[in-house]
């Protein structure tokens, strides 16, 4: 909330409140030159040359005579500026012959990739989500290693999902001791309807009945950039659908939960949370740990949940020196989800891990071993929440 600032610290108590509009500065008692306050309506006040202000709120301070506006908190708009993303992936050329009628053009690994982007083979680039749209940019200059004809004209189709969305083409002179070969290809395409998951291929054709070797330089490359509509609110009861990124956060406020979102797995996954198991004593095979409660789990016992949940880390720590082998399994419903060696003295940690446990999943905590002892461990983990 914007706050009323004061100069002295002498100024009546009012000075200490939001003013809902101008004439409620009035109730200020003993205001001086140069004590300031915000208004949320500043109608019937003017700037010194006597300007008026925008509706919204507005800092004012005193002349010594009255009130006056020195800053607009919010101006009007006539229009919403929605900030977007440019996400960028670049593929070098690397066909040894572009006139050569395809069917595609051979692509290297990308040289940068930005997040949404990604080169699942050879002649590729697929973004994932719905972008506003897609610039397609090839830039292809040529040597003519030798044509046995004028005027071969190869050409470069740019094509999303199969379908044309842009062309480009040139014509290479023949290779002697009189003319130049070489040549460059450019395309600058807008594609402004590329849909869900758009997947963007460059295919190679040409119409004619000329020959040539035509390899790409080392500077050819094709270039792809999806400018998305960043959808930045930061808090709501529902998540944003557009603008979306791996590590993305969202304060859902009817769950009161922290959120980000988990691009490798299109979803949103809520805190961390830990739960933890042990014993204080000795623990032999197929004997099972208690919570930190101290109550026991079993198949039919343990941490339950009423929704998804993915298991990211399993960690252990117990006495030492320790000269038995063996493991510390996670179960549910009797069936193993998890198992972490125990050997040596420890301690034991599986990190980055990817474990789904659906909705009504009771965790249990069983030795599978031999005797471990005065054994303290945990399991961390996020809530799926769609």
């Amino acid at each position: 909330m914007l706050h009323v600032t004061t100069r002295r610290e002498t100024a009546d108590a009012a000075h200490e409140g939001r003013f809902s509009d101008a004439a409620a500065l009035s109730s200020i008692s003993g205001a001086s030159e140069g004590d300031s306050a915000v208004v949320q309506d500043p109608t019937g006040l003017l700037y010194a040359d006597g300007s008026a202000p925008a509706t919204g709120p507005a800092v004012v301070r005193h002349t010594g005579t009255g009130w006056e506006v020195v800053l607009e908190v919010s101006a009007p708009t006539t229009g919403v500026n929605v900030p977007t993303r440019h996400q960028l992936i670049r593929r070098p050329i690397t066909d040894g012959d572009i006139h050569n009628n395809g069917p595609v053009l051979d692509l290297g690994a990308p040289s940068t990739a930005d997040p949404g982007w990604s080169a699942p083979g050879a002649h590729d680039a697929v973004y994932s989500g719905s972008p506003r749209y897609v610039v397609a940019i090839v830039h292809l200059p040529v040597t003519d290693a030798g044509a046995s004809n004028y005027w071969a004209l190869p050409e470069v189709e740019i094509r999303r999902n199969g379908t044309e969305v842009g062309r480009t083409s040139a014509v290479l002179m023949q290779e002697n001791a009189f003319y130049s070969g070489n040549s460059t290809l450019s395309a600058y395409v807008v594609d402004d309807q590329p849909g869900t998951n758009p997947a963007y291929t460059f295919t190679l054709s040409d119409s004619d009945n000329r020959t040539a070797t035509a390899a790409a330089d080392a500077a050819a490359h094709v270039a792809l950039i999806a400018h998305e509509e960043a959808d930045d609110a930061r808090a709501g009861t529902a998540f944003p659908t557009g603008g979306l990124y791996d590590g993305r956060p969202f304060f859902r406020t009817d769950l009161r939960l922290d959120c980000y979102y988990d691009a490798a797995g299109s979803r949103w996954l809520g805190e961390l949370e830990a739960e933890g198991y042990g014993d204080s004593g000795g623990l032999n095979n197929n004997q099972y740990f208690r919570r930190f409660n101290g109550m026991g789990t079993g198949p039919d016992r343990g941490v339950g949940f009423p929704y998804d949940v993915v298991i990211q880390e399993h960690g252990v720590n117990w006495e030492t020196p320790n000269t038995n082998t063996g493991n510390i399994e996670i179960e549910v419903g009797g069936s193993v989800i998890h198992s972490l060696p125990t050997t040596g003295d420890g301690p034991a940690n599986a990190l980055g891990l990817n474990i789904a446990v659906p909705a009504g999943s009771i965790l249990a905590f069983r030795r599978d071993g031999g005797n471990i002892s005065n054994t303290q461990g945990y399991v961390r983990f996020r809530r799926v929440v769609v």
